[in-house]
């Protein structure tokens, strides 16, 4: 019993784990597409001005 509760803790750990590491992935792509897309509007906003 207490065998399966660890691995079932291990199993779980691993999940939070790699779901926090797939969010910070996320909004780090995010953030990063944000910031070209911003720039490229400057340069835009420049260019015809």
């Amino acid at each position: 019993m207490k065998i399966n509760f660890n691995s079932i803790m291990t199993k779980i750990k691993y999940i939070l784990i790699t779901t926090l590491c797939f969010i910070v992935t996320i909004n780090i792509y995010a953030y990063v597409m944000l910031v070209l897309f911003i720039k490229t509007i400057f340069m835009k906003r420049r260019a015809l001005a």
